[in-house]
């Protein structure tokens, strides 16, 4: 098992993908989802898939001036989006930092990062099981070193098996 100190946090990382894929497509009047189901294996490059994304995932407005909210995870990962941003800064002593997740320089509220991850993860895990495509967390980092290390962990302990990890030789590649 590798240490948060011995983890290279990439600037995304990926919920390991199910066999199967729901796909989403506009109706004709591209004013409702619905669910067609598709039968593939997921064995492309990721850039080969259209993936709904959310930005500023955690702000409940205004992007200035609103709340952060770790229920914006679910509600977006509900609605559909695969990639979700995490806004990350350390706040806190600096012999201490915590992650959090905010919109930085401004007068956005902030949550702590734990709880975002677990929101995540419960959002995820309530899916249905052929709606559990893969998951990329797109990560804004501004903490400093310790700072990531602490969220790393974060992240190791919350996800468990289904973080996509480096392997262990250290080579990242594409399936395809």
């Amino acid at each position: 098992m590798m240490t948060a100190s011995a983890l290279s946090l990439p600037t995304a990382m990926a919920m390991r993908p199910p066999s199967i894929v729901t796909e989403r497509s506009l109706s004709p009047g591209a004013t409702a989802m619905r669910d067609r189901r598709v039968w593939h294996e997921m064995t492309l490059p990721i850039s080969k898939y259209h993936i709904y994304s959310s930005h500023n995932t955690y702000l409940d407005g205004h992007q200035m001036k609103s709340e952060s909210t770790p229920l914006m995870y679910k509600r977006v990962i509900m609605q559909g989006c695969r990639c979700v941003e995490v806004d990350c800064w350390d706040r806190g002593p600096a012999s201490n930092p915590v992650p959090t997740v905010t919109h930085g320089w401004t007068m956005c509220g902030e949550v702590p990062a734990l709880d975002v991850a677990e929101a995540i993860r419960d959002a995820y895990a309530a899916l249905p099981e052929e709606q559990r495509t893969p998951l990329v967390i797109s990560l804004e980092m501004h903490c400093k070193l310790e700072g990531q290390q602490r969220l790393a962990q974060i992240f190791i302990d919350t996800f468990g098996e289904m973080l996509e990890r480096p392997p262990r030789d250290g080579r990242l590649g594409s399936p395809a």
